[in-house]
């Protein structure tokens, strides 16, 4: 090998202090203390807080219990927060390590991220290439299928570039360093890649802005609810007091509790299903899914050949065999192909070899000049040979597997096809297990496919027509399109995107989100990371590469890629569950909201107080909520979620309203005292939201009928027994013929809110969509 003096250490130095060193990339997302200031001292925490003060303030102690809820919201949030900042700052792909670098005419060994830029460095076998750099002498054997995704071993001799992420399988070369630190290929992935993702969550986008108008709103309306009230009454705990009522059930604090909780069960039906979810809201994404995107090797296959069968073309078989057998037994380093024929060529002769032919992406094939036998070579048909018959034969077996030829001569120039093809081999990818049931069940769950890979578009099509995929046919050769208009035509036409870099990968996935579709993406390798990152929902294996495995949101255990139904129906009916218990929760902010505004233009006190709304809360909404959530529900979620929560609650928040202004007009005429129409308007919303919470749970079963029994008996109980802890009045019989009276008109307005309101969200669902 030729020798190198390599840099001194005086350009060493001078490049160190350019910043021209191989140092790891530092991409750091917010600090844990940024993180918890963000998540505890917000607006909505802060408006709790200053309400719960307040009450403390006047001796209110048993109306603070709100705050705990407040409370669990907060720490789950920051939890996994910091959860996906600590899973991003581990993201990486170059493997610190020493490496030989020459410097002074001297080998030395330092350091991989003590490399500089122009550095000469020596790779053999098992080294991972840690920058890119420019072969100057020896030939390597590289593996990029982490890096691009194909798995054939590639030959670079003098001139060739090495990319960094790459891994030497043999040989030995030096090579000039042409990038460092974060200009290497492998670091621009991980700089693509190092963020945390933008929550995509419909569910959490409608809860935070309804949040974030709410706060706003609470302000200013709180403080002229309170001199309102207070000029009433003249009495501060009391106005305080009504107007702590108002403002907390304006905030539906328990709905952000309720959502974190079900998307974490949800999280461990799918753990026992052998996935594992790393980031709590996106499990809304997997349910939303429309498009999932397939990489080709390692997901859809197992990243393993089999050998299937071999055509012979020479009558004399054994003398084809053992040609076969010389050729694997005699290969210093075998690749997958090689390995399948192997598995049934083992026999071991061995042989003087001449020279060598390594497998290359242009040369296309490989083989031996064996002493004494000739020259024999394994590769693709359209290189190897011109002849049409065989060319035709081939064509014939290459729409259903890999074909190979294998080709010998006794005195070959190293050049010509002039060759004696002594066979066709036939070969194929091992395909996942269960995996045409799997595509059959997306297709059947209106959810589109695309197969993204860096590997041939022949290959992939064949593959993809195996599994079952739709239009297998339309493919395209992505390394040949030139311009953008040309990529996103090309993106949106073809169902098997082929030759795809991984920075073209991520382009894909942006360009399939066009229209709020919701795209996951599967795939294992490095050359996914930001696919992956860039997807809604992002699936890798517990066999995949350790960069893949960061950045995605669901890991299946034991490769087991028949789970992805199931995890998908799991999905799917959390969200189902969610949206009809979250309907209960927004029923008391919009009564809350319209009654607050209401008072303001009435001369009446308020008839609720903190405690009166939390027993009506924890029975009617608190407890039921989470009951129907946890139900083992066959139906699927569809739609948006505003616009299907607003069907469900707008009718009983509407209902509710009329209630209180017809019991204050009722308490005017018959001259009620305020604890007494305090407590019927208590009893008239709990009768209103059980109506809401019957048409729930509908249709009912042994479960259901237990819970509606027993949170209905429990209020009852709660109104005859606890009249002094809720602050509530005694009701005398021919008040009681009244409530009745309210409760049949409280039936009919609620069945004409219902007609009402389903009729107007539905013809404006568009307008509705968060």
């Amino acid at each position: 090998m030729e020798k190198f003096c390599g840099l001194s250490d005086d350009e060493v130095q001078k490049r160190i202090l350019d910043g021209k060193i191989n140092k790891e990339i530092d991409i750091k997302t917010n600090n844990i203390s940024i993180i918890l200031f963000n998540n505890f001292f917000t607006m909505f925490n802060m408006i709790n807080l200053f309400l719960a003060l307040l009450l403390f303030l006047v001796g209110e102690y048993k109306n603070l219990l709100f705050m705990g809820v407040v409370i669990i919201n907060t720490v789950i949030s920051t939890f996994h927060e910091i959860s996906a900042k600590r899973a991003t700052d581990k993201l990486e792909i170059l493997k610190k390590q020493s490496i030989t670098c020459i410097r002074n005419s001297k080998k030395e060994e330092i350091d991989s991220n003590n490399i500089v830029l122009d550095d000469i460095i020596i790779l053999k076998n098992n080294d991972y290439i840690p920058t890119d750099c420019i072969v100057l002498d020896g030939t390597v054997e590289v593996n990029e299928s982490l890096i691009t995704g194909e798995d054939d071993l590639v030959t670079k001799n003098k001139k060739d570039k090495l990319l960094s992420g790459s891994m030497v399988i043999s040989g030995i070369a030096c090579a000039k360093v042409i990038n460092v630190g974060i200009d290497n290929y492998a670091n621009k992935i991980i700089i693509d890649s190092k963020y945390i993702k933008k929550n995509k969550s419909q569910i959490m986008k409608s809860l935070n802005k309804i949040i974030k108008f709410m706060s706003y709103v609470i302000i200013p309306l709180g403080i002229i609810f309170f001199f309102k009230q207070y000029s009433l009454n003249n009495n501060l705990v009391t106005s305080l007091t009504n107007t702590v009522a108002a403002i907390i059930g304006m905030i539906p604090e328990g709905l952000v509790l309720l959502t974190s909780t079900v998307f974490a069960l949800g999280i461990v039906k799918l753990a026992k299903n052998n996935a594992i979810i790393k980031n709590l809201y996106c499990i809304e994404n997997l349910a939303r899914v429309n498009t999932i995107c397939f990489d080709k090797t390692g997901t859809l296959t197992k990243g393993k050949i089999k050998f299937k069968d071999i055509i012979y073309l020479d009558d004399n078989k054994n003398y084809v065999d053992e040609l076969l057998n010389i050729l694997i037994s005699n290969s210093i380093n075998l690749n997958s192909t090689t390995l399948a024929i192997k598995e049934i060529y083992n026999k071991n002769i061995k042989k003087d070899i001449l020279k060598k032919y390594n497998f290359s992406s242009d040369r296309k094939f490989s083989g031996l000049d064996v002493d004494r036998v000739g020259t024999i070579l394994l590769g693709a048909p359209e290189v190897l040979t011109d002849d049409k018959n065989i060319l035709d034969k081939v064509n014939k077996y290459s729409e259903d597997y890999r074909t190979l030829l294998l080709a010998y001569k006794k005195n070959w120039d190293g050049n010509s096809k002039d060759l004696d093809i002594k066979a066709i081999i036939l070969l194929d990818d091992e395909l996942r297990e269960d995996i045409n049931n799997v595509i059959k069940y997306l297709y059947n769950e209106d959810i589109n496919i695309k197969i993204i890979t860096g590997d041939s578009p022949i290959t992939t099509s064949r593959i993809a027509k195996k599994c079952g995929i739709k239009n297998y046919n339309k493919v395209v050769d992505l390394s040949k399109i030139k311009t953008d208009k040309d990529f996103y035509d090309a993106v949106k036409n073809n169902t098997i995107l082929s030759r795809t870099s991984p920075f073209q990968k991520k382009d894909i996935i942006k360009i399939l989100k066009d229209g709020n579709n919701n795209i996951a993406m599967i795939g294992d390798g490095v050359n996914d990371v930001m696919a992956l990152k860039e997807s809604d929902f992002s699936i890798t294996f517990d066999n995949a590469s350790n960069p893949a495995k960061s950045v995605s949101d669901a890991i299946i255990l034991n490769t087991d890629f028949k789970r992805i139904p199931q995890i998908i129906k799991i999905g799917r009916k959390q969200i189902f569950n969610l949206e009809r218990s979250a309907s209960l929760f927004l029923v008391k902010t919009l009564y809350s909201l319209f009654l607050t505004i209401i008072f303001l233009f009435l001369d009446k006190q308020y008839p609720f107080i903190p405690i009166q709304l939390t027993l009506i809360s924890v029975l009617t909404i608190g407890i039921p909520s989470f009951i129907l959530a946890l139900e083992n529900t066959k139906t699927k979620a569809i739609g948006s979620f505003l616009p299907n929560v607003l069907k469900r609650s707008l009718a009983t928040s509407l209902t509710i309203v009329s209630d209180i202004l017809l019991v204050i007009v009722l308490s005017n005429i018959f001259g009620l005292n305020y604890k007494l129409m305090s407590t019927i308007c208590v009893v008239l919303t709990a009768f209103t939201a059980f109506t809401f919470l019957y048409t729930l749970c509908r249709p009912f079963n042994k479960l259901k009928t237990i819970l509606f029994i027993l949170l209905s008996s429990t209020f009852l109980i709660c109104i005859l027994f606890f009249k002094d802890l809720f602050s509530l009045a005694f009701i005398p019989f021919n008040i009681l013929i009244f409530i009745l009276i309210l409760f049949i008109l409280s039936l009919f307005i609620f069945n004409l809110f219902s007609i009402i309101s389903n009729k107007i969200i539905n013809k404006n669902n568009h307008r509705l969509e968060i």
